[in-house]
């Protein structure tokens, strides 16, 4: 049998990633067979994993397999910078199935947008700000001005999940993008909110099985787009 070969990865990069994707040790050395001393030998250039084990770990951290051959980690924005951190949730501590959602949103968002100029489109700009001093009402009404949709349509709707459809596809119109995330416990998100301009993104979880409770958490997400329009809202990392 010819002898395994090893990746001439960086070590550095390899426990970058690791970190990056929230899984502790322990969890990653099962997945490829090996014991966390083992894993951890790898991450401070003591061994060197195997080609195959080294893909291993690209495909179960979702990253590409060069990434490991890099001189040093990409230079990235912290991960709570990416997000509207909700109650109870401490930026940095994420399960790994909430931080790779929010990569996805990330990255398919930078897609967009580089598909757009492009094309040489023009994304569409969602504008309507608000501040936490006025009624919920008057936001209420102003938001629904802003995605265009009169009452008398909305009665229209037969159930439930062509409101949901006809909702997403209103508030993506107006220049927010909406995801649907999967894998991710509803106890620790039902919607999330990323505020970067143009296109802020919303995602929701997919596991939310009811329309309704995803059309509460889509509008509940819209709203916070508009308060960071007013300067009222923040992203986690300057929550803390």
């Amino acid at each position: 049998m010819a002898a395994a070969i090893p990746a001439e990865v960086n070590p550095d990069i390899l426990a970058w990633a690791r970190e990056q994707s929230g899984y502790p040790p322990e969890v990653v050395a099962r997945r490829v067979g090996v014991k966390p001393e083992r894993l951890i030998a790898w991450e401070h250039g003591e061994r060197k994993p195997t080609v195959r084990q080294a893909q291993e770990l690209a495909r179960y951290y979702h990253r590409p397999f060069g990434v490991f051959f890099l001189p040093q980690p990409p230079a990235l924005p912290p991960l709570a910078a990416e997000y509207r951190r909700l109650p109870g949730v401490t930026p940095g501590v994420e399960s790994p199935e909430f931080r790779l959602a929010l990569r996805v949103m990330s990255s398919r968002r930078e897609a967009t947008l580089d598909l757009q100029e492009e094309l040489g489109l023009v994304a569409p700009s969602f504008t309507t700000a608000a501040h936490l001093s006025e009624g919920a009402l008057a936001i209420g009404r102003r938001i629904r001005q802003a995605l265009g949709l009169d009452v008398d349509e909305q009665l229209r709707w037969r159930d439930e999940w062509q409101a949901w459809r006809a909702w997403r596809s209103v508030v993506e119109a107006a220049g927010i993008l909406v995801f649907l995330f999967p894998k991710v416990p509803l106890a620790e998100t039902r919607g999330v909110s990323q505020l970067e301009l143009p296109l802020p993104a919303v995602g929701i979880n997919s596991r939310e099985q009811a329309p309704g409770a995803r059309i509460f958490s889509l509008l509940h997400e819209v709203v916070h787009v508009a308060l960071a329009l007013g300067h009222e809202e923040r992203v986690a990392r300057r929550n803390t």
